[in-house]
């Protein structure tokens, strides 16, 4: 999961939704059409906190199930 906060609603789902794709870029090896091709299929945009004015935080969630396994060693 991770984490975006603006103060803007928009902004805040916008900054949590790429940093997960810059992982998935960065991290997994994938293409950034392959990244946001599988990311908008299985995302899970949750609004976290909204009583702090002017501030918006949403979490982005993605199953683990649906990456392909990393090898460790």
């Amino acid at each position: 999961m991770l984490v975006g906060s603006a103060k803007d609603a928009g902004a805040a789902a916008h900054a949590a939704t790429s940093r997960r794709i810059d992982l998935l870029v960065e991290r997994r090896g994938f293409s950034e059409v392959h990244a946001y091709l599988v990311y908008g299929v299985v995302i899970n945009l949750l609004s976290s906190q909204v009583v702090n004015e002017p501030m918006f935080t949403d979490s982005a969630e993605m199953p683990k199930h649906v990456l392909p396994r990393e090898k460790l060693f």
